[in-house]
């Protein structure tokens, strides 16, 4: 799958996946996960995550607020 041309550079997407815009912060991407009713970070890293474009792979990476798994996940 093509995404665009830069110059004469084909930009590809990453495993097939349509590039899509990431949710802006931890909080809109927690309440998508939970939505998703993802238990654990073990589980999202697995590929739950995957159900939603908007959701990063690395939500520790992603944003430098990010509070922690149980947080994130709606576990405390």
């Amino acid at each position: 799958k093509f995404l665009g041309t830069i110059g004469s550079i084909k930009k590809k997407s990453i495993a097939g996946r349509r590039s899509a815009p990431m949710y802006a912060t931890w909080q809109d991407a927690s309440e998508a996960a939970k939505k998703l009713g993802i238990c654990n970070g073990k589980e999202y890293r697995r590929g739950a995550y995957k159900k939603d474009s908007k959701l990063h792979s690395s939500p520790f990476l992603k944003y430098p607020d990010f509070p922690g798994w149980d947080m994130f996940l709606g576990k405390k």
